[in-house]
């Protein structure tokens, strides 16, 4: 035996690899908080169990329009406290609940007028928007895909692999992108939480605007409203035709 020591070992490369982060706990906690405190309002108060109920009932109505304008009456006698139950219901179909937020943009903007109904809007869908993100961040992509298609989530993917946060701005202008799919997209990437609401927050307000302005004339002049609707939806088509198209020929001159 020798009584040598034994002679330094050469670092290898996965020696010299930096350890792996720990990933974030804030996503998970807040999910969790988020879905207890949901499921303990519904437990311990059977009225707001029927009220989501009823506003879902009426939300879902093939006309729009009639369905917003009973949602609105229903929503009266809660007077000031409405706001309330029109931010739980974007919550709450932010979570894959078969409930429009188009529909609660018009009535927010029935009851409390096209600014301040459009400011509701615009920080509850924030806050679903959030909230997506850190259920997403914090559970993965598997459960991710038990809410959404592979397809659509891969399209989303794409757009943020190619675009950061200029994904989350254009695809957020875009009225027939699922508002949804691209909050929780982003929580499986590595964008961070503060610069993806900012960019959502961007994004978002053409459209809350637009929906609030036509919301507050739908039951007074609902032509005007539709038409003010349709006009937006056109610019927005031709605005993300004129980005896909501008994606298209960049990558083409990078390619060349």
């Amino acid at each position: 035996m020798s009584d040598r020591p034994d002679s330094p070992r050469s670092p290898s490369a996965t020696d010299a690899s930096p350890p792996p982060l720990a990933a974030p706990r804030w996503p998970r906690r807040v999910a969790l908080l988020s879905l207890v405190a949901t499921a303990l309002l519904f437990a311990a108060w059977p009225a707001a169990r029927d009220f989501v109920v009823t506003a879902g009932r009426l939300l879902l109505q093939r006309d729009v329009a009639a369905g917003v304008a009973q949602l609105r009456e229903f929503l009266l006698p809660w007077g000031d406290r409405a706001w309330i139950i029109t931010s739980l219901l974007m919550v709450l179909q932010s979570l894959a609940a078969p409930i429009p937020a188009v529909p609660l943009t018009l009535v927010n903007a029935l009851i409390y007028g096209p600014w301040l109904g459009a400011l509701i809007s615009w920080g509850s869908a924030q806050l679903a928007a959030a909230l997506c993100f850190a259920l997403a961040r914090a559970f993965g992509r598997p459960f991710v895909l038990r809410l959404f298609p592979a397809a659509a989530l891969a399209r989303v993917d794409r757009f943020f692999a190619r675009d950061g946060l200029l994904a989350v701005v254009v695809l957020r202008l875009i009225p027939f992108v699922s508002f949804d799919v691209v909050s929780y997209a982003g929580g499986l990437t590595a964008l961070r939480a503060l610069p993806f609401l900012l960019a959502t927050g961007i994004g978002q307000a053409p459209a809350t605007l637009v929906y609030s302005f036509a919301g507050a004339e739908l039951i007074r002049d609902p032509r005007h409203s539709l038409r003010l609707a349709l006009l937006f939806l056109g610019g927005m088509a031709l605005l993300a035709a004129a980005f896909f198209l501008w994606r298209r020929r960049a990558r083409g001159a990078v390619d060349g």
